[in-house]
C-alpha cells in the first residue's frame, strides 16, 4: 500500500491508543478514550491493533504491550477463561480474544495463552447458537485462536466453521445477525480467510 497519507494516519491512530492507555489506571481500554476502567474485549482489540501497527513498522513501546497484557491476565480466572472487566464469569468469546492476542504477541509460553487454550479445548464442542448476537464476533477471534493453538484443533474448528457458514449463508452470499448484514458478512469472511494465509503471521 503506497498511499502517501496512510503512514501518518496510522501513527496518529497508534498515538491515540497509547495516550488513552496512559490515562487509564488499569492500563487497559474501554469504549471512551478517557475511561478510567477497562474491559477485556476493547483491550483485546487495542492489543491486536498495536501488534499489527508494530508489524507494519510503527514504533510501539514494549512497556505499553507489557502493561496491556498484565491487564488481560488480571481478567483470567482459575479455569483459564477470561472475564469481562475482571476474573470470573469466563466465556469462550473473550478467551479466544486473549489467546489470539497472546499468540500474535509472541507469548505462547504465558499462562494467558496456556490457560486460555485449556479453556477453549473444553469449549470447542459447545453449541455456538448460544452466542446470540455475538456469534460472528466469536467466529472472527476463535478462528485465529484455534489456528495458533495447533493443527489438530484448527482442522476440527475450520471444518466445523466452513459447514456452519455454508449452512447459514444467504442466497446473495451474505450472512446476517443482529449487528447487520455487512458486519456479519465481513467477520464471517475474515474467519474463513485464514485458509488462504494472506498475512505472514498466519503462514505455516
Amino acid at each position: 500500500v503506497r498511499h502517501p497519507g496512510l503512514g501518518k494516519a496510522l501513527r496518529s491512530a497508534v498515538d491515540l491508543i497509547l495516550d488513552s492507555q496512559a490515562q487509564n489506571p488499569t492500563r487497559g481500554w474501554r469504549y471512551q478514550v478517557n475511561a478510567r476502567d477497562a474491559d477485556s474485549t476493547v483491550s483485546g482489540a487495542q492489543i491486536v491493533a498495536l501488534l499489527a501497527a508494530r508489524n507494519a513498522g510503527i514504533e510501539v513501546p514494549d512497556r505499553a504491550l507489557d502493561e496491556a497484557f498484565r491487564y488481560m491476565e488480571s481478567c483470567q480466572g482459575p479455569d483459564g477463561g477470561i472475564g469481562y472487566t475482571s476474573a470470573g464469569n469466563s466465556n469462550a468469546v473473550r478467551t479466544a480474544i486473549a489467546v489470539t492476542c497472546a499468540a500474535v504477541g509472541g507469548r505462547k509460553d504465558s499462562r494467558l495463552f496456556r490457560g486460555g487454550v485449556e479453556y477453549l479445548s473444553q469449549a470447542q464442542n459447545m453449541r455456538h447458537e448460544g452466542f446470540s448476537g455475538y456469534l460472528f464476533y466469536y467466529l472472527y477471534y476463535a478462528s485465529q485462536a484455534y489456528f495458533h493453538i495447533g493443527p489438530e484443533m484448527w482442522e476440527q474448528w475450520n471444518q466445523d466453521n466452513i459447514r456452519r457458514l455454508m449452512g447459514t449463508q444467504n442466497p446473495d452470499g451474505s450472512w446476517q445477525d443482529n449487528m447487520g448484514r455487512e458486519y456479519a458478512t465481513a467477520t464471517g469472511l475474515l474467519s474463513l480467510a485464514l485458509n488462504f494465509r494472506f498475512l505472514p503471521v498466519y503462514e505455516r
